[in-house]
């Protein structure tokens, strides 16, 4: 069985490989969120039968389940760093803990600015 540690260091070691490379800069990074919908879940009453952690929100209309929140460098359009939360939560309490996360696995010395959507 695989589990998140495990994926977590996988992805980490893709990010490290991509950045030696030159693919990944580190230049200029974006933080931004999408949606994930919860298709494992099909009631149509989620108040009594919700999926653990998935929650209604609108994003690009109504939808059900997460959101994955990442940290991109904007020159490559990938991601070095993401969090999963809650369809409803915002990028703002995730934007200090990609950023720290970046920072703790990757040396990332050119980095130009960060950019947020409000």
């Amino acid at each position: 069985m695989v589990d998140e540690r495990y994926l977590k260091k996988l992805f980490h070691t893709l990010v490290i490989k991509l950045h030696e490379k030159g693919i990944i800069t580190g230049k200029f990074l974006v933080v931004d969120a999408t949606h994930i919908y919860a298709f494992c879940n099909n009631r149509k009453d989620t108040n009594k039968h919700g999926v653990e952690g998935a929650s209604w929100e609108n994003h690009h209309g109504s939808f059900y389940g997460y959101k994955v929140h990442l940290l991109i460098d904007a020159e490559s359009e990938l991601p070095i760093s993401m969090i999963l939360s809650t369809g409803k939560d915002n990028d703002m309490p995730h934007f200090i803990p990609l950023l720290v996360d970046c920072m703790e696995n990757y040396d990332l010395t050119d980095i130009t600015a960060v950019q947020a959507d409000a």
